[in-house]
């Protein structure tokens, strides 16, 4: 047999169906180049009679094996002690593949000197599009990943894999998580190239009602310390063995993994986590994550803020700097004042905005000048930071200014930000209520509103006026 294809079956009952037939129906021809292997994880639903009625279609091609439920990798794992084909793959039981796959896959194999085949990834019902990591697919090639460390491959469900690759691995039963990309990548460390095919694909279900093991995953310190043990340093420890360093490969898959971890809502770890988790953080190079395709800016400061167990200001000339080594973590001088309403209410010019960074409100000051004059410093609230590792790390303030202007003033108006001494003038932005200003002059209470230069300008709501600065486009 050119392939076998093992799926584990735990309750998909509404999915086996599909997932069955998108192997049977394979262009390379399902009898004379398939295995199927269905073994069943312990069922509570009809999923095993469908896979028998399958079996009794396809006696030569398909085995139903029967376990009690022990998870993915379980049932992986007795699906390769029966498996035959030259290369394997992993397919899930409410996934399919593209009809030319196994074709698509076993030409490439022909062809190249590879251990491991990946395609790209799709999804459909809950959600659809394509997964983050799909840039790995913009052509089909061998990818070479001590050169290309930032192309990983995690899911071995969309992967084949050379048989004799596999020899006597196996998947990790203990783990619930992370146990697929671990069992992949332990093979692509002995052979760190893989082959990526652009012309086919891999079909997985993000399910309406939910139910699927990574829908239904728990966010707790054991489920997530047992990743950091298990998955993260069983390769970390693999690749220290082969190479005598971690490849970098694996220190970009392990910041593409740990992303999951570091922005779970509500997850508050303990000591003994947050000390496993800065050794994993030891491994991974500061260019790695600061460089990262997937990783958003916050996150990357927030990791090589913990790696480098270091924060401090750095500011001069009305710039601020707040760093992590010579890493620099926010450029405080950058940060926009975003405001969403400007108004008048009886002699004040009323405004209402908001700033973020990664400084507490102790260190902020929001400071109104009026023609040029500093006012007294602006009303400022601070809101629930965002916590990373359940670390505040992202402040958010809001602020309030009630400027008074008497009835015949024309006045300049402009806010700046004061921080660890240094007085900034950034870049103001209009939001919500107040983006009308970014387009039009706004007569209320018998004055005009500009807002240009950075700068809000009051004038007197006069014919001269609006001749002077030819203001057509008053909004009232």
């Amino acid at each position: 047999m050119k392939f076998s294809i093992i799926t584990a079956i735990y309750n998909c009952e509404n999915y086996l169906s599909q997932s069955i037939e998108s192997v049977i129906n394979q262009d390379i021809g399902f009898k004379d180049n398939v295995q199927l292997i269905l073994v069943d994880d312990g069922s509570t639903d009809k999923s095993k009679d469908i896979a028998l009625k399958y079996k009794n279609k396809f006696p030569e091609n398909i085995i139903v094996l029967s376990k009690q439920n022990g998870g993915p990798g379980s049932a992986r794992n007795m699906g390769l002690d029966h498996a035959c084909g030259e290369y394997v793959n992993f397919l899930d039981s409410d996934d399919m593949l593209s009809s030319d796959v196994l074709s698509s896959v076993y030409a490439f194999f022909d062809e190249n000197d590879v251990d491991v085949v990946s395609i790209p990834l799709i999804f459909f019902e809950r959600r659809d599009g394509d997964h983050v990591l799909n840039y790995k697919f913009e052509k089909t090639q061998v990818i070479d990943l001590n050169q290309l460390f930032d192309y990983p491959q995690l899911h071995v469900a969309s992967s084949f894999i050379k048989s004799e690759s596999i020899g006597s691995l196996r998947f990790d039963e203990s783990l619930t998580s992370g146990e697929d990309a671990l069992f992949l990548n332990k093979i692509l460390l002995k052979n760190p190239k893989y082959g990526v095919l652009d012309n086919v694909s891999y079909h997985y279900r993000k399910r309406d009602d939910f139910s699927s093991l990574m829908d239904k995953a728990n966010v707790t310190t054991d489920y997530f310390g047992e990743k950091i043990e298990k998955y993260y340093l069983g390769l970390i420890d693999d690749s220290l063995e082969r190479y005598s360093e971690v490849a970098r490969f694996i220190q970009y898959l392990i910041s593409y993994d740990v992303n999951s971890i570091v922005e779970a809502r509500d997850f508050k770890p303990d000591n003994e986590f947050l000390e496993k988790f800065n050794r994993i953080l030891s491994y991974i190079d500061a260019d790695v994550i600061a460089n990262h395709r997937y990783l958003g800016s916050n996150v990357k400061s927030f990791l090589i803020y913990l790696k480098n167990k270091d924060f401090h200001v750095e500011s001069a000339n009305c710039e601020v700097f707040l760093k992590s080594k010579d890493y620099t973590i926010n450029r405080l001088h950058k940060h926009k004042l975003r405001f969403k309403s400007v108004h008048f209410k009886d002699n004040n010019l009323l405004f209402k905005g908001y700033f973020s960074s990664n400084c507490d409100v102790k260190d902020i000051k929001i400071i109104a000048f009026k023609n040029h004059k500093p006012l007294e410093t602006v009303f400022t609230n601070l809101r629930t930071p965002k916590k990373l590792l359940n670390i505040d790390w992202e402040f958010y303030y809001t602020f309030e200014a009630n400027i008074p202007i008497s009835d015949k003033e024309e006045a300049e108006i402009t806010f700046k930000v004061k921080a660890f001494g240094e007085l900034m003038e950034n870049k103001i932005v209009l939001k919500k209520d107040a983006e009308a200003l970014n387009s039009k002059h706004v007569a209320e209470n018998n004055k005009i509103l500009l807002f240009k230069d950075n700068t809000f300008h009051i004038y007197n709501d006069s014919f001269k006026n609006k001749i002077r600065f030819n203001l057509s486009n008053i909004s009232k």
